[in-house]
């Protein structure tokens, strides 16, 4: 979700400090992260893994968790690594270990610290930045790992895999849910990087749904496909706020909402943005929309938004 952002800030500090990008001769040839670090690791015979991350704690000493000579294990472990190119790149500088250190007969060739459970940094390696390993690759790995009684990763990547599997599952019901002429600015939108096109994306959704209460109950269904937890949603509400609430009202009067669009209504009057820019406009609900709000969210999984609504319409 987020990774897309990271590489274009880590773009933006390699940058010449305006945002340009820096002049080259010619451009670089795109390298495939998991082929250049197999061939790196081809044909080692060592691999020793370590509790430290690559830069070791101050006062904590080195402790030896693994140490394998077997060079088919050790190839095996190599052809788990599989590293997804278009997350790569963002650096972190936190490293929780362990390391994992390869070596071709008695000289250490690779260090590959792992962060998170989830990426490599390669030091003094081909890649620019952090390889962010697929989920089933940082699974497979910490699995291994487990095997050989260093569970550390294996805990961090069962997490990190159930908020992937949640998010894949969150963004697929959100794409389902988006008017069709926005789904050509998706990819910015989930990156958060197209604020100063902002005025586009409305225009495009208003040639979609010229009758803005159609367009307004557009974008209520497409809020309220949401989890309340993602950052790209805020286009939804954005995009909302367009509208005067008299308008918005008007629409919700109109037919009767689907689930969906309650739910986008109720994120919508209970979310923080309205509260900032409209908070006096909460006056114009009728009694019986606030009811029909404070029942609805009683159901709902988001705890904040129960306790908003409780606040605003009870």
């Amino acid at each position: 979700m987020f990774k897309r952002l990271f590489r274009r800030i880590n773009n933006f500090l390699q940058s010449d400090g305006l945002g340009n990008p820096p002049r080259k001769s010619s451009p670089e040839p795109r390298i495939n992260w998991t082929e250049a670090l197999h061939e790196a690791l081809r044909g080692a015979t060592r691999l020793h893994v370590h509790s430290d991350g690559y830069a070791p704690i101050e006062n904590v000493e080195e402790k030896t968790l693994l140490d394998v000579r077997d060079t088919e294990e050790i190839a095996a472990v190599i052809e788990r690594i599989e590293i997804d190119d278009d997350s790569s790149g963002y650096q972190c500088t936190f490293f929780d270990g362990p390391t994992l250190e390869f070596y071709h007969d008695d000289k250490r060739t690779t260090i590959l610290a792992i962060q998170h459970g989830a990426r490599f940094f390669w030091p003094d390696g081909k890649w620019k930045g952090d390889g962010v390993l697929t989920p089933e690759s940082a699974f497979s790995i910490a699995q291994w790992l487990a095997s050989h009684g260093v569970d550390g990763p294996l805990k961090k990547a069962v997490t990190n895999l159930h908020y992937h599997n949640e998010y894949v599952k969150a963004r697929k019901r959100w794409l389902e849910a988006m008017p069709q002429s926005l789904l050509h600015f998706w990819s910015k939108m989930e990156a958060r990087s197209i604020s100063e096109n902002y005025r586009l994306i409305y225009d495009t959704l208003v040639n979609e749904y010229p009758n803005e209460s159609e367009r307004i109950l557009a974008l209520l269904h497409w809020f309220g496909s949401g989890t309340g937890r993602m950052a790209y949603e805020a286009y939804a509400e954005e995009l909302l706020l367009n509208h005067k609430t008299a308008a918005i009202l008007e629409a919700i009067n109109s037919v009767e909402l689907t689930e969906t669009q309650i739910e986008g209504t109720a994120r919508f009057f209970c979310g923080w943005r309205f509260k900032e820019n409209r908070s006096e406009n909460l006056d114009l609900l009728p009694d019986d929309l606030k009811q029909q709000l404070f029942e609805h969210c009683q159901f709902s999984t988001d705890e904040h938004l129960r306790e908003r609504a409780q606040a605003l319409f009870q």
